[in-house]
């Protein structure tokens, strides 16, 4: 993978684990490609867009401790305080962090893993880096489309959250992604090539 689109796995994975985050980057060159208009310029947009980024597994599938745990935990809290039904059954299973973020010790953007976890999750965290990487879009998504259109409870949680659930269906292609977002996110991969 760091081949094809510059991210770094780091930590122990096995290979259903690795293979996950394989299908989910696969997905997102798909889908980009199919937009830019070849295969190939969606593994190069992906290489552009998160090269360098570090994929890390939790090791032993637990939950990290301090400072780690205690973001996810305030993530989950304010998610249960706003009424929002996370698409997580047992908590999160990913967390993106940018570069060099305060309290921790991290030289690059990096993906945090907890099992379990399928394809979607390194997508939406990727919609996070993503998001970090063009100085936080989610703010200009915010400004254009109706927030209470999220293509998932999740989503309406925060703009960065929208974000993120706005590009995981985007990806996906699944259906409930208003035109609005579609369109902005269409214009986004557009604009980075």
């Amino acid at each position: 993978m760091r081949q094809k689109w510059g991210i770094v796995m780091v930590s122990s994975w096995e290979t259903d684990n690795a293979w996950v985050v394989y299908e989910g980057m696969n997905t997102m060159a798909e889908r980009v490609g199919s937009e830019l208009g070849s295969r190939g310029q969606g593994d190069e947009w992906v290489r552009s867009a998160l090269g360098g980024t570090e994929f890390v597994r939790w090791p032993n599938s637990r939950k990290p401790s301090h400072p780690i745990l205690l973001l996810t935990g305030i993530h989950t809290l304010i998610n249960r305080m706003t009424g929002g039904k996370t698409p997580w059954q047992h908590g999160p299973t990913g967390l993106a962090l940018p570069a060099h973020y305060p309290l921790l010790d991290n030289d690059a953007d990096t993906i945090y893993f907890f099992d379990p976890m399928d394809e979607t999750t390194p997508v939406h965290e990727s919609g996070h880096i993503i998001d970090y990487r063009n100085d936080y879009v989610s703010g200009d998504m915010a400004r254009i489309v109706i927030r209470n259109e999220s293509p998932t409870n999740y989503g309406t949680t925060n703009q960065i959250e929208d974000f993120a659930e706005s590009w995981r269906y985007w990806i996906y292609n699944e259906k409930g992604l208003m035109i609005d977002r579609q369109t902005f996110i269409e214009n986004l991969v557009i604009k980075w090539r």
